[in-house]
């Protein structure tokens, strides 16, 4: 599919870069003439030759804007011509003032000394500047555009399979990673991306609350430890297949959303009172068994007693033993979900 917002944009770039070598040009030749010994000072020329400074000033601005993404470059357009008219009409003014302060000595020196008779060269070169950083703009900025795109939640079913199947998103792991990332994405081309060779992004296909059992499955499989942990972790995951990660991929298991309370209990039991990534998570998961939430609220660590106080199946009591903790974040959280049960005025009995 066309992007034909960017189509234009760049065909606007390409206008203003014409009439920047159509400025660079007439401005250099126009300085000659001003720094010719005894040529006549026309105010005109100097408007011309400070055109041409500001000129340039603005096509750096839109250099920098394509380097930053298309829609950077929309912005910088728009900020150059509306600065253009500002600026252009100080241009009579500035250039007197900037020629009588100029070392016209060293300028005619230059002039007499270079090998520069024609403008041709200059405009050349400036062509080729701006033509690499037009290159580097589209190679850097237009792929951070696609990420954005493929990133965001209004992106459609259709739009997120043309940018995963366009060159962009094979050079670009970035791109890959937005859509794998994307719940609008199908599960079809999850299920794709899920064999994509980035790490990176089959991690964020397993993530993904829309993928699906049999990539999930596959998955957990994964020679990398994180995408396997990710892939369990992912709610959709098989429930009846928790246990066998249960050893291997705790902290991944204490996180699943439809983990037994059973299966929470036994990771409890063998997990060690340092094992923080586990802790966490179990404190953290409403399947967690009250009694084994009421053990943690005497945890020295107030992150861990502040999730307990967060958590819906605590216990009243615990919650009230919270609600006098000394850590003032911990006791406000048992606080507030003792009022949303109706229980707020016993927080003081």
């Amino acid at each position: 599919m066309i992007e034909w917002g960017v189509v234009v944009l760049w065909g606007l770039i390409a206008c203003l870069f014409a009439l920047y070598l159509l400025s660079v040009a007439t401005g250099y030749r126009h300085l000659r003439a001003l720094l010719r010994r005894g040529a006549d000072h026309n105010p005109v020329s100097y408007a011309i030759v400070a055109s041409a400074v500001f000129n340039t000033v603005l096509s750096v601005a839109t250099v920098y804007g394509a380097l930053t993404g298309p829609m950077g470059t929309l912005m910088y357009i728009v900020l150059a011509v509306v600065t253009a008219v500002v600026l252009l009409v100080l241009a009579w003014a500035l250039a007197v003032v900037a020629f009588f302060a100029v070392a016209r000595d060293r300028l005619y020196a230059w002039i007499d000394n270079t090998e520069l008779q024609t403008p041709l060269v200059l405009v050349v070169t400036a062509g080729l500047v701006l033509v690499a950083a037009f290159l580097v703009g589209m190679y850097w900025g237009y792929p951070a555009y696609l990420a954005v795109k493929a990133g965001s939640r209004g992106a459609s079913a259709e739009a997120l399979v043309d940018i995963a199947r366009s060159r962009w998103a094979v050079w670009d792991e970035d791109v890959a990673k937005a859509v794998a990332g994307n719940a609008s994405a199908p599960r079809e081309l999850l299920d794709e991306l899920s064999r994509h060779p980035s790490e990176r992004v089959r991690g964020h296909v397993a993530v993904n609350p829309t993928t699906s059992v049999e990539a999930l499955e596959r998955l957990s499989r994964d020679t990398s430890v994180h995408v396997r942990a990710a892939a369990v972790r992912n709610s959709r995951f098989p429930v009846e297949r928790l246990a066998e990660f249960s050893q291997d991929l705790p902290h991944a298991v204490a996180a699943h959303a439809g983990a037994p309370p059973e299966l929470l209990g036994e990771i409890y039991r063998r997990a060690r009172p340092d094992d923080w990534r586990v802790l966490y998570r179990l404190a953290n998961n409403p399947r967690t068994p009250a009694a084994i939430l009421a053990e943690l609220a005497t945890n020295p660590d107030s992150s861990l007693r502040g999730a307990i106080a967060g958590n819906v199946s605590t216990s009243d009591g615990t919650l009230l033993l919270l609600a006098r903790d000394a850590d003032s974040f911990v006791a406000f959280r048992a606080a507030q979900e003792l009022r949303r049960r109706g229980l707020g005025a016993k927080k003081t009995d």
